[in-house]
């Protein structure tokens, strides 16, 4: 995977010697940035002990809704940012007046279905929070009891699941005021799409604190909506499994709430939530994770398990997450089981075992006229592996280009800033084939 320098053009107010790049029609700065990696290493091994708490045969029934909320969620967050990107990319002056409709509509419809899953999720908690914290350090508390279910505490946050009903609430309404305006014949298909243009800049992810991610498909693309995990160090999380079918499905959702501020002139918490769907076997890169993290996993066939506050391994470390998996009709609701952690240091690999490559813009929220730098990564950390770039803007603006990592298995490419509202989607291919896609709005 390759790594980008971060450059960035400055504003007015900016205090930065301005250098002469490549221009979008904008002068840039020179700002360099890195990003750690990480990865993780999740064990599901059958040799744990058992949950103590075992119901009868016909399984909890909240345990069991509650499993299928995060296999819900883990879709509709997918479909969400898949919806959202569509619909912040569309130049709506080049569509009909049908297709407009149909790309915003699904973008509300989307976002509706996430919000709804979300409150799924929320519906089912026990009352109490059993779950330890996450061992620090070198991992000295190997092992400990953890949730099946979250306690009032865990997971997803009524922040939010606010802001996504706000900004899809707002959405939906200002939608409905051009659509009738347009039935009426108070404006034409032109004025229409115009004003579609201007909704999307101001009523997108961009507009609120949301960091949202998804891995779409093991190990080969990962798709964001507002880049998350930019922290993390270099590490790797492999679901395997004593006892376990190869190839039983995973799915995992990460959830964070920090009170720092993510977007210019906006303060106040800001949220993040990621997800993935695997198989036992595959790895997971921990960069979809913030540091401190809620971590839910689900097995297919045996009860979820909730890892609450997160401490991610130190970089150039693997994090072997054990769990003794409890089978879904055998769990109730305020069940625990056991969870033990195993902590090494990563061993280096070659280009051609690079699992995973991953990448960030810098600055995470570009403004109009900004330069990006994207940084990339790739997992394990190997030096001299080519990463190509290439980068395609709503604008019509593309570059690409293949570097070397560097010591740290990352290297950065500079993309010149583009006018309000133009989105660039970054594709970044290592030499063996794995991809990464990042997004971003000015």
């Amino acid at each position: 995977m390759t790594m980008k320098k971060i450059q960035m053009i400055l504003r007015p107010s900016g205090s930065c010697v301005p250098y002469t790049l490549e221009k979008r029609s904008f002068s840039a700065l020179k700002n360099q940035s890195l990003m750690v990696l990480l990865l993780f290493l999740l064990v599901f091994a059958a040799g744990c002990k058992k949950d103590s708490s075992s119901g009868d045969a016909a399984g909890d029934s909240n345990l069991i809704a509650y499993n299928g909320a995060v296999i819900s969620l883990n879709q509709s967050l997918e479909d969400f940012i898949t919806k959202s990107q569509t619909y912040e990319s569309t130049n709506f002056t080049t569509k009909t007046h049908d297709e407009s409709k149909a790309i915003v509509d699904a973008f509300i419809q989307s976002g509706e279905k996430l919000k709804a899953d979300m409150d799924l999720i929320m519906a089912h908690k026990q009352g109490t929070q059993g779950s330890l914290k996450s061992p620090g350090g070198a991992f000295e508390i190997p092992c400990g009891p953890y949730d099946l279910v979250p306690g009032n505490t865990g997971q997803i946050q009524v922040g939010l699941v606010k802001s996504v009903a706000d900004l899809i609430s707002e959405t939906k309404g200002d939608v409905a005021v051009i659509e009738t305006k347009y039935k009426n014949g108070e404006i034409d298909d032109n004025t229409y799409n115009a004003a579609l243009n201007t909704l999307k800049v101001t009523k997108c992810t961009k507009a609120v604190n949301l960091g949202f991610g998804a891995i779409m498909g093991t190990g080969a693309s990962i798709a964001t909506g507002i880049i998350v995990g930019v922290t993390t160090a270099p590490a790797i999380i492999t679901v395997t499994g004593v006892g376990l079918v190869v190839g039983t499905a995973v799915t995992w959702l990460a959830n964070k709430v920090t009170g720092t501020k993510l977007k210019k002139g906006q303060s106040g918490d800001s949220y993040f939530l990621t997800t993935g769907k695997s198989k036992i076997g595959d790895p997971i890169p921990s960069t979809m994770m913030e540091n401190g993290s809620d971590l839910t996993i689900c097995i297919d066939g045996y009860a979820p398990v909730f890892l609450q506050n997160q401490t991610l391994p130190v970089k150039g470390h693997e994090l072997t997450i054990q769990i003794a998996p409890v089978k879904l009709e055998d769990a109730k609701t305020a069940g625990t089981t056991e969870v033990c952690f195993i902590d090494k240091e990563m061993e280096a690999s070659t280009c051609e075992q690079v699992q995973f490559v991953t990448a960030v813009p810098n600055p995470l929220d570009p403004g109009p006229g900004e330069g990006v730098t994207v940084v990339a990564t790739i997992i394990p950390v190997v030096a001299g592996c080519d990463v190509s770039f290439s980068i395609v803007g709503t604008d019509g603006y593309t570059k690409s280009g293949t570097y070397g990592t560097d010591a740290n298995g990352g290297a950065s490419f500079y993309i010149p800033g583009g006018a309000a509202g133009v989105v660039d989607h970054v594709t970044i291919t290592t030499s063996n084939g794995k991809t990464y896609v990042v997004t971003y709005v000015f």
